[in-house]
C-alpha cells in the first residue's frame, strides 16, 4: 500500500470480491507477516529436536523425535481458550503460523528449558556438533 492505496493486484483484489456478489462478507485487513524461515527450520529439526530427544530419553522418557516436537509446542505454545462453561482447553500453534522473531523466541525458550531441566546445552545456530 503507497500513499493509502493499493499499489499491486488490484484487479485480483476486484475479481476476488466481484465472486460475492449480492453476498454478506467480511474482509480483513492485515499487515504481511514474515513467516519462519529455512534456515530457522532446519536448526530446529536438525539441532534443536535431537538434542531434547537425547535429553528426554536419558532422563527416561521413552519418546520419539516427533513426539518430542509435540511436547515443545505444548509446552511454549499453547493458548488457553475459554469455554461457555467457565473451563479452558488448550490451542497449540503450529510453528508454520510464527514469524521468524516468535520463532526465535520460542527456540530460545526450549534451549533455556532444555538447559535448566534437562542439564543439555543446545549450541546456537551455525554451530557445529556432532551427535554420538
Amino acid at each position: 500500500m503507497v500513499n493509502g492505496r493499493l499499489s499491486r493486484n488490484r484487479q485480483s483484489l476486484k475479481t476476488a470480491i466481484e465472486q460475492f456478489e449480492g453476498k454478506n462478507v467480511t474482509i480483513i485487513i492485515e499487515k504481511t507477516r514474515s513467516k519462519r524461515s529455512n534456515d530457522q527450520n532446519r536448526y530446529y529439526w536438525s539441532g534443536v529436536v535431537p538434542i531434547v530427544h537425547r535429553g528426554l530419553k536419558d532422563a527416561g522418557y521413552a519418546i520419539s523425535k516427533d513426539d518430542t516436537h509435540l511436547a515443545m509446542r505444548a509446552k511454549f505454545l499453547s493458548e488457553p481458550i475459554p469455554m461457555e462453561d467457565g473451563t479452558y482447553i488448550d490451542k497449540f500453534k503450529s510453528t508454520t503460523e510464527l514469524t521468524k522473531s516468535e520463532f526465535s523466541d520460542y527456540i530460545e525458550s526450549i534451549r533455556d528449558w532444555a538447559f535448566d531441566y534437562l542439564g543439555v546445552t543446545i549450541p546456537p545456530p551455525n554451530t557445529q556438533i556432532e551427535l554420538l
